[in-house]
């Protein structure tokens, strides 16, 4: 597995889309075509070790039409085997049922300097 690397102290963009049903499927959305149906204006939740030493880091992000951005700023990098840090987006719908298949998980690297 590729890791994704966060170098230290730079601000990392994140584009985040959620939507049902198969996003390779044309729909019509607010007078509009789009792939897959945009969720309703919801929640979603970042939980993450980059930007924290060791302890984990909860945001939570409003969707607008099913899209938001988030922006992590890395910091200290884990000097310890497997050298790798969390980073878990969650969405819940509107009626709090989590979203199984709607969650993502990476292991991401921060690379830099252990103070």
């Amino acid at each position: 597995m590729i890791n994704t690397v966060f170098e230290q102290g730079q601000v990392r963009i994140f584009r985040i889309k959620v939507f049902e049903g198969d996003p390779a499927k044309e729909e019509a959305y607010n007078n509009r075509q789009v792939f897959g149906c945009p969720v309703m204006d919801d929640t979603i939740k970042v939980s993450t070790k980059i930007e924290t030493g060791e302890a984990n880091d909860v945001k939570y992000y409003e969707t607008d039409s099913g899209k938001t951005a988030i922006g992590l700023i890395a910091g200290e990098p884990n000097i310890l085997p497997p050298y790798t840090k969390n980073l878990n987006i969650d969405f819940e719908d509107f009626y709090r049922r989590a979203g199984a298949n709607a969650s993502f998980n990476l292991t991401p690297v921060v690379t830099g300097v252990k103070k």
